[in-house]
């Protein structure tokens, strides 16, 4: 059967917020509603975890989604915001919770439960990912998912660096903190589109295959032109690029090579031309992020090449 499937990235977009669980609950179904209103073919919705802290809450989320006239959703097993995964059990009982207000609404949509352990553990080995793949899609079927999405692809093991330390695990509150800088630079209002350009150019300065391989994906999965990404280290030599991503490029430069580049008042203003105080202080927080992201992939042999893009699902 051919549908038509959102993604969580545009349609939160089109409203006027970023990916990630950033688009207010109510507006969502309305969002579907337009869309199953002019389209013939069946539409299937990615909630991302669910739309709800709680069971009741993710459950009203589908009860509301299936009243805008969709016959599918899509539901993730990680915590909005790529902020680490829900214990099995308790992404059972959220398909459990979306099955129960499909089967009270009388209509029996096609529940696709994605298992993110790889790419929410790109550190972990390919056997540990796989393994805890498939105990959740196990469990995610039994709990009422008629289908499962693994993320992710397995690279053969001797293809891979040896990874020095998964950071996630040994230090989970200080990565809980680095997860906040980012989540607070995606909720940022700065454009999507700018922000995967500066994390490009700050990991291309810096060498991280890691970030590079992400944000590359991340940026082609938003639209991004292959022109923009493989002229971006020659930003200043094309037509490409507006002025404010001109503006943040040479910013994002400067800082992160602060230590052989002087952070000139002339420079500054040409950058303040484009972004009021608040943007700028955004601006600065989002290379500061990549900057230690970068760090930490390179100091620590982050995987390379399992990343998925986020915003197109």
């Amino acid at each position: 059967m051919t549908a038509i499937a959102t993604t969580s990235g545009g349609l939160a977009w089109s409203l006027g917020y970023a990916d990630g669980e950033q688009a207010p609950p109510a507006e969502v179904p309305a969002a579907i509603a337009r869309i199953t209103r002019v389209v013939e073919l069946p539409a299937t919705v990615d909630m991302e975890s669910g739309y709800g802290d709680t069971l009741a809450a993710a459950g009203a989320s589908v009860r509301a989604i299936i009243a805008a006239g969709a016959v599918g959703i899509n539901l993730e097993d990680g915590l909005p915001g790529h902020r680490g995964l829900r214990p099995c059990t308790e992404a059972a009982a959220r398909i459990e919770a979306a099955r129960r207000a499909a089967t009270a609404a009388s209509v029996p949509i096609v529940i696709n439960a994605r298992a993110d352990t790889c790419v929410q553990h790109p550190g972990d080995s390919d056997a540990s990912c796989f393994d805890d793949t498939v105990q959740r899609a196990q469990a995610y079927l039994a709990a009422g998912a008629d289908c499962v999405y693994p993320i992710a692809q397995f690279r053969p093991m001797e293809a891979t660096m040896n990874i020095r330390i998964d950071y996630r695990k040994a230090a989970p509150d200080a990565f809980k903190a680095m997860l906040d800088l980012e989540t607070g630079v995606r909720r940022s209002g700065l454009e999507h589109a700018l922000l995967e350009l500066v994390k490009m150019r700050v990991s291309q300065i810096n060498g991280c295959a890691y970030c590079l391989d992400m944000h590359s994906k991340d940026a082609r999965a938003a639209g991004e032109t292959e022109q923009r990404l493989y002229l971006l280290p020659a930003w200043r030599e094309t037509p490409f690029y507006s002025q404010r991503e001109r503006a943040a490029l040479a910013w994002a430069e400067a800082v992160t090579q602060v230590s052989m580049n002087e952070l000139s008042d002339t420079l500054y203003a040409e950058v303040r031309a484009h972004f009021d105080e608040k943007a700028m202080v955004e601006l600065t927080l989002a290379i500061i992020a990549i900057n230690g992201w970068n760090r930490l992939a390179i100091a620590f042999r982050a995987d390379v090449g399992g990343h998925a893009a986020r915003s197109v699902g």
